[in-house]
């Protein structure tokens, strides 16, 4: 697995997101690919970890970042999660579960749960109980698909491309992640909704 995290300014927050992936117990090597969106340096301290790839650059929008991530990343799963948001300890192994023999996903999200229940309950959150299937041909609703917990086998890069450059956070169109979870419908690959993989999500926002 290589988890994609892309960042921009938040030193207080981007620590501990980066130690929440590393304290992932798995029995297979796994990286974490960080992606500075800026043009300024890093303002934090990252662990000395072999398994940490950092890769520092000019503010390129949020979807040219994640492709610089995809590039990087060496795993046949690519997962993606924001700066102020907290793998749940048991990350890894529910993806697994999702991506286990004989193979029915190639692409998904997981739940977004608040890490502080004080924040604002109505932002980039999504809770759900049961298990949905994406269908192939399926146009996603607005809302339904949210980056801040995606997951992708690295075959659906390679047959729907990648994010559209033009899209995403620091560009007119912050809907980068119903975009391209709707092409790789279009491109005939299953998704699923699924309660088991869950990160946590500090916005601060009251």
């Amino acid at each position: 697995m290589s988890v994609v995290i892309c960042t921009r300014r938040r030193p207080h927050l981007l620590p501990r997101s980066v130690a929440a992936v590393l304290a992932q117990e798995l029995d297979e090597p796994f990286e974490v690919v960080v992606v500075n969106d800026d043009d300024e340096p890093l303002r934090c301290r990252l662990p000395d970890d072999h398994r940490l790839v950092v890769l520092s650059g000019r503010r390129l929008g949020l979807c040219a970042a994640h492709n610089v991530g995809i590039e990087a990343a060496r795993a046949p799963i690519i997962a993606f999660t924001d700066d102020d948001c907290y793998l749940d300890e048991n990350y890894y192994q529910a993806l697994r579960v999702q991506f286990a023999e004989p193979r029915q996903f190639h692409y998904g999200m997981g739940q977004i749960l608040l890490y502080d229940e004080t924040d604002d309950r109505r932002i980039a959150n999504a809770w759900f109980k049961r298990m949905a299937v994406i269908k192939p041909g399926t146009a996603l609703p607005t809302g339904t698909f949210q980056g801040a917990n995606i997951f992708f086998l690295r075959e659906v890069f390679e047959k729907a491309g990648k994010f559209r450059d033009d899209m995403g956070s620091g560009t007119p169109f912050p809907c980068e992640d119903i975009e391209f979870g709707t092409r790789c419908s279009l491109a005939g690959f299953t998704g699923v909704f699924t309660p088991l993989v869950k990160v946590f999500h500090h916005h601060g926002r009251k």
